[in-house]
């Protein structure tokens, strides 16, 4: 038994060949891809344009350019790929059946009909296909080159839009593409309008008229469900669910493990690739460079350590056991007047537990060691921003000239994330508490309907959540001493809608969670969501705030060396944050400041596959949790998510988390970086769960978004997060 990587060794059997060699320049690049069409053309390194024939075959005017070069002088490494991957891409081709488009990486959807799922889940014509997709690229692993393979399930239809409103579809509000001439699609944006054969698309307010021929719908879950539903009706939810669960059994580690063998086979059996002696050699064995992380400890109350978090919490109590100051707290409780009677029901499961539950026996106050809670409730007659409004004003009212609030629990209910912002009661309540510097823990009343075994598990959680909304402090992680001061800052962003779900959509950012190595939280001055553009300057002011207040708590001394390392999930860090942080640690030369900037990703081809797990039910062949595979000096394969951590059998096979150290980084051990990452991932006080990202991630993600909608209300006031509440976990 042993552990795979999706990888797959390959080489060029003949290092040297014969090229054409021109300085680059932009209109030049165009030119010869354009006149010659047995030539492919690179731009490498920006300086040079590089001509390569398979049959190292030159036009007469090409032959004063002609070069001979060995690639495997490093100088070549990435022409090197290029080559490989273009050969594939002619393999693909050659065999007639399917086209691939793109090259970083190459995407091939399969065009068979028997291995259309959906299809074979509803065995009649049906628009939309759920196809094989297959994503190929070159890497390097262990400095030599590998092809990577992986293999999803992808959504399409060949059906253009005509045909749908043909059918009855309505096709307004829908996302839509057109095709393009070298097979790739170009998303075009919504449609506002349609009558005839014209169809009117709308993105970033520029509308634009298409012919609805021409034109086709993204097929995502909602098109597809929606469309199901027009078809099938009443039966249509049976469907979507055995369509699910094809698409689950499709995406199981044993599945995808044996395609994507079979589909580096069809290329070794390629004439393309074997007339250019190009040689794919066997599934890359990993399992000696295997290894583990161990699990992280966790310090509770009188710094007392463990391992398991409900273990700790039971023994010894949480880290602020002793300096928590909302003890015998004042809750009020917002709910309907129609369900308060089962609401009330449902606080007081809260707060004081189920009998007999394994993990929720004492609910809040017990668990968490809180005294005994003051309990009040406060309803609403309608489910709008005004009934909301109304009860929360009665609450502040009741409670005028005292001590306000300790805690405010908000019914909600599920559909509410449907609403715009404006119309959205969780919103209105959640600014109109915070203002008040009142703690906001939401639940959905579709909860309460749940047996009392799975309502003690949400419970638990949600009492976690609470208690460090609260200001409380549940645990910290037991760091290993360094010699060094160290603050780690996450990145995160969330897509916001400017009117309501169907407008467009910007991109904001987070970048306000701030931890000290031990995983304290640390949130200094004002915790802003901000546009891209804007984000770097916000960054420089955030790095700078910070770094003022922690030399003061943290004691630093003239000479004491501080690391600072970022957590991203951008697509690539860019020379201007680089620079951001460059010139705010210039303001701080009395100390010997190292950085790190890490990127994370989960968008990436890598996959792992344990064939000591081939008989899992769940999780089969799926990695272990904590283990990590360093695919070079600045980039290491983690994985987070385990077999043992999928929630039910046909969750899919996990994917690990990808994460690479920037160039210019200062310190650059991505092994000590990673380790890191895997414990924050167990530090997530919104679930006892552990995290499939680490909470300097989640935590910024989670703030963009509630700001970046909080910030769409008009009365919104951010300076309320510089008062004590603003100051903790608001945003769990």
């Amino acid at each position: 038994m042993a552990i795979y990587l999706n990888a797959f060794p390959v080489k060029l059997k003949h290092t040297k060949i014969s090229i054409c060699v021109f300085e680059y320049s932009n209109d030049l690049f165009n030119e010869l891809k354009a006149k010659y069409k047995s030539v492919i053309f690179y731009r490498h390194k920006g300086i040079e344009i590089l001509g390569f024939s398979f049959d190292q075959k030159y036009d007469d005017a090409l032959q004063a350019n002609i070069k001979e070069v060995d690639t495997s002088n490093a100088e070549y490494t990435d022409f090197k790929k290029f080559i490989i991957k273009q050969a594939i891409k002619k393999a693909i081709d050659s065999a007639g059946k399917n086209k691939a488009w793109g090259l970083s990486p190459i995407c091939l959807i399969s065009s068979k009909t028997e291995e259309d799922i959906i299809k074979k889940v509803i065995n009649a014509d049906f628009p939309f296909a759920a196809l094989p997709a297959y994503l190929i690229d070159v890497r390097d692993v262990d400095n030599a080159n590998c092809i990577l393979v992986d293999i999803s399930v992808r959504y399409q239809t060949n059906y253009p839009c005509n045909y749908f409103a043909a059918k009855g579809f309505n096709l307004i509000g829908r996302k839509a593409y057109i095709n393009l001439s070298n097979g790739e699609r170009k998303k075009v944006g919504k449609i506002k309008s349609y009558e005839g054969n014209n169809i009117i698309c709308e993105a970033n307010g520029i509308c634009m008229n298409y012919s609805s021929d021409n034109l086709f719908l993204i097929a995502n879950n909602k098109n597809i469900k929606d469309y199901l539903s027009l078809l099938y009706r009443m039966s249509a939810h049976k469907i979507n669910e055995k369509l699910y669960n094809a698409v689950s059994d499709f995406s199981n580690g044993k599945n995808k493990f044996n395609k994507i063998k079979a589909f580096v086979n069809f290329l070794r059996k390629s004439k393309f690739l074997e007339d250019h002696e190009i040689q794919i050699d066997e599934l890359l064995n990993i399992t000696s460079k295997i290894n583990n992380f161990e699990k992280p400890q966790f310090t509770f109350a009188n710094s007392s350590i463990a391992t398991g978090i409900e273990y700790g919490l039971k023994k010894f109590g949480p880290y602020t056991k002793a300096h928590f100051d909302r003890n015998n707290p004042a809750i009020c409780v917002i709910c309907s007047e129609t369900r308060q009677g089962e609401v009330e029901q449902f606080v007081r499961k809260f707060l004081r537990g189920i009998n007999g539950h394994k993990y929720f026996s004492n609910g809040l106050e017990g668990k968490f060691g809180i005294g005994q809670s003051f309990v009040k409730t406060f309803t609403f007659a309608s489910k709008t921003p005004a009934g909301y409004k109304k009860a929360i004003e009665n609450a502040l009212e009741y409670k005028a000239g005292e001590k306000l609030w300790d805690l405010a629990l908000v019914q909600i209910e599920k559909s509410f994330k449907d609403l715009n912002v404006n119309d959205n009661p969780y919103f209105t309540a959640k600014s109109m508490l915070m203002a008040r510097d009142i703690p906001v823990q939401d639940f959905a009343i579709e909860t309460l309907q749940q047996n009392d075994t799975t309502l003690g598990f949400s419970l638990n959680n949600m009492a976690l959540a609470t208690y460090a909304k609260m200001g409380g402090v549940p645990w910290l992680l037991q760091s290993i001493p360094t010699v060094v001061h160290e603050l780690v800052i996450g990145i995160g962003s969330a897509f916001i809608s400017e009117d309501g779900q169907n407008a467009r959509k910007n991109r904001v950012m987070g970048i306000t969670t701030v931890f000290s190595g031990s995983g304290q939280y640390i949130l200094t001055g004002k915790s802003n969501a901000v546009t891209p553009e804007e984000y770097e300057n916000e960054l420089a002011d955030v790095l700078e705030t910070t770094i003022d207040k922690i030399k003061l708590s943290m004691n630093w001394v003239e000479g004491d060396t501080i690391r600072i390392v970022f957590h991203s999930m951008v697509k690539e860090f860019n020379e201007y944050e680089i620079d951001a942080v460059k010139n705010v640690i210039k303001k701080f030369n009395e100390y010997n400041i190292e950085y790190a900037f890490v990127k994370l990703s989960k968008e990436h081809l890598w996959e792992t596959f344990d064939t000591n797990r081939g008989n899992e039910s769940k999780g089969c062949l799926a990695p272990t949790r904590g283990q990590y595979f360093k695919v070079s000096d600045y980039a290491m394969l983690l994985c987070l998510t385990g077999g043992q951590e999928l929630k039910k059998s046909n969750d899919g096979h996990p994917q690990c988390v990808y994460a690479s150290v920037h160039k210019d980084s200062t310190f650059k051990d991505i092994k000590y970086l990673s380790n890191q990452i895997f414990n924050f991932s167990a530090h997530s006080w919104r679930s006892y769960f552990v995290a499939p990202l680490p909470v300097t991630i989640m935590y910024s993600n989670l703030i963009a978004y509630s700001l970046g909608w909080l910030s769409q209300l008009p009365k919104w006031d951010d300076s309320c997060l510089f008062q004590k509440t603003g100051r903790a976990k608001w945003f769990l």
